[in-house]
C-alpha cells in the first residue's frame, strides 16, 4: 500500500490527462479512518513549474466550493516529489459507466433530468461563488463530461 502523508492509498479509481485519482483512507490517531479520494499528479513524473501551479490552483479554487453536488477537498499536500489532494469519496459510480454499464447505452430520461438540474445546481453555485473580499471568483468548470460527473449509490 502507498501512502500521500497521513493518507493510505488502497486502490487506483482512474486517470486523467493530467493526474491520477485513487481511493483511500485517511488515518488519524486513536485508530479513526474515513475514505476519501486522493489526486494527485504522477509520482517520479518531471513536473513543471505550471503543472505544480495549476494543480495548486486547482486546490485552492475548489477548497472555496460548499454545494452538495459538489465534491470537497479535504486537504492538500506533497508527498515524495507529488503534490495531491484530498477530497470526497463517491461511492459509486461516473455517469458514463451508468450509462454504458448499468443502462445498457441509455440513462432514463427522468433520471436524466434530474442529473441534468443537480448539475446546473452546482455548476450555478460555482460560477457564482465569491472570495473573502465578496467579489466573485469567476470560476469556469473546463471539464463537465461524463467521466467527472459522479453519482453515488444512494442517488447523489
Amino acid at each position: 500500500m502507498t501512502s500521500c502523508g497521513r493518507y493510505e492509498i488502497t486502490k487506483p479509481l482512474g486517470a486523467g490527462g493530467m493526474a491520477e485519482v485513487f481511493e483511500g483512507v485517511a488515518v488519524s490517531g486513536g485508530g479513526i479512518t474515513r475514505e476519501v479520494a486522493i489526486k494527485r499528479l504522477p509520482a517520479g513524473r518531471i513536473l513543471s513549474d505550471n503543472a505544480r501551479t495549476m494543480f495548486f490552483d486547482e486546490a485552492r479554487i475548489a477548497s472555496h466550493l460548499n454545494h452538495a453536488n459538489i465534491v470537497g477537498i479535504i486537504d492538500y499536500g506533497e508527498a515524495e516529489g507529488a503534490p495531491f489532494l484530498v477530497m470526497e469519496f463517491v461511492d459509486g459510480v461516473d455517469a458514463k459507466i451508468a450509462q454504458d454499464e448499468i443502462g445498457n447505452g441509455k440513462i432514463p430520461p427522468g433520471l436524466a433530468l434530474h442529473i441534468c438540474t443537480e448539475i446546473a445546481y452546482a455548476l450555478a453555485h460555482a460560477h457564482e461563488v465569491t472570495g473573502a473580499n465578496g467579489e466573485p471568483l469567476g470560476i469556469v468548470h473546463r471539464d463537465v463530461s461524463p467521466n467527472n460527473i459522479l453519482l453515488s449509490w444512494e442517488g447523489d
